[in-house]
């Protein structure tokens, strides 16, 4: 077999690196004599040097542009070769290979940065949730009783009055938790607790990670439609009961097609 065949042969195997200014760079870096295993041996030191045809080099901008995550020159090549041999290349196609199961693409170092510090975020959150949860039951019982309208309050010193009064349960849902903390120690209410309850924030994205993906993604609308109610509810809820804060708002986000689930590419 001669080096045009040679060549043609690799090029059967590669479409992607068909074009003819690869050709002299190729037989020039796979040795001699030039065999199939040099050329792709070849190919692959060479990267990012060699041109890509038109057409696949098309499909992957398309397919960058809809999932940035993917932009790593592995996953190009993963997509390239995982086409069937007389299937175009096109974005769509691409994004099916990223949907799959296992999927064999990684997402790159500034997507997974961003989906890891999003899973911190919401362990702090839980955790500071459940500690705010824990200090209210234990505020609210201390000398638990109802007021004349049949309200549960609790006792506490007055920060104003110095004396020991009754305050309505409700205020403790208003409170930060370092006020909460604060509260918890020293038994007193203070008049910055009555006259400024907590400044609400904007809570962050919470994002309905699904476990069976790989890598890790938000799930799909279609994957939540088919979900039982029994498998919705850890979604929203924590153990306790308690809804996870963000989370009933981005789950009907997904289901209604207000949001892009993140990593989907829906």
């Amino acid at each position: 077999m001669n080096y045009d065949q040679l060549v043609e042969t690799f090029w059967d195997e590669r479409p992607w690196l068909r074009v003819e200014a690869n050709r002299s760079f190729l037989l020039s870096a796979a040795g001699t004599p030039v065999t199939m295993q040099g050329l792709c041996r070849a190919a692959d030191r060479l990267g990012n040097q060699l041109v890509i045809a038109a057409d696949f080099n098309f499909a992957w901008r398309e397919f960058i542009s809809r999932r940035p995550e993917f932009d790593l020159q592995a996953n190009r090549n993963i997509c390239f070769s995982s086409l069937n041999p007389y299937e175009q290349p096109s974005a769509d196609a691409f994004c099916e290979i990223a949907d799959r199961q296992n999927s064999p693409l990684r997402i790159n170092a500034a997507a997974t940065a961003q989906i890891e510090e999003q899973q911190r975020r919401g362990r702090n959150q839980k955790e500071g949730e459940q500690r705010r949860a824990e200090l209210i039951d234990q505020i609210s019982h201390r000398g638990a009783t109802k007021d004349e309208r049949g309200q549960p309050v609790f006792t506490a010193f007055s920060a104003v009055s110095k004396l020991k009064r009754w305050f309505p349960v409700s205020i403790l849902a208003d409170l930060s938790l370092q006020q909460l903390e604060e509260l918890a120690v020293s038994g007193c209410v203070t008049t910055e607790v009555t006259a400024q309850p907590k400044k609400q924030e904007e809570a962050p994205i919470s994002l309905l990670i699904n476990p069976d993906t790989n890598p890790p993604r938000e799930y799909t609308r279609k994957e939540l439609w088919r979900m039982t109610r029994e498998q919705i509810r850890p979604l929203l809820f924590h153990g306790s009961g308690l809804p996870i804060t963000g989370r009933k708002e981005r789950f009907t986000e997904i289901i209604e097609g207000r949001v892009k689930p993140q990593g989907s590419g829906e």
